[in-house]
């Protein structure tokens, strides 16, 4: 099988940046700041999905590619909603606690 370099390169500059982003999930983790860690952990299992797709499929000859029946599902249920849930939650964290008192002026 013929690997492809910008294949390889893609695969290991997503592995990296799986490795480099745990210290930061362990700190705000830590310091319970939700929104970050959500943030990261999408941003690490988008990493992830482009680190195993591209040792998968990193050939050029497409006739001899795995069908992906059962990854594909897995991905699908992981990824759907995922680029929007950090800006929801992000804007949770910011919103201001409304007041419970209402004063008629």
């Amino acid at each position: 099988m013929h690997w492809l370099a910008p294949g390889i390169t893609i695969s290991l500059v997503a592995l990296l940046a799986c490795i480099v982003s745990i210290p930061p999930l362990l700190v705000h983790f830590r310091a319970r700041n939700f929104a970050a860690t959500v943030l990261i952990l999408g941003v690490t299992i988008l990493n992830i999905q482009k680190f195993v797709n591209t040792l998968i499929w990193a050939s050029e000859d497409r006739y001899s590619w795995w069908k992906g029946k059962i990854l594909c599902d897995i991905e699908v249920k992981t990824t759907s909603g995922l680029p929007w849930r950090p800006t929801a939650l992000l804007q949770a964290s910011f919103a201001k606690p409304q007041s419970s008192s209402i004063r008629n002026i």
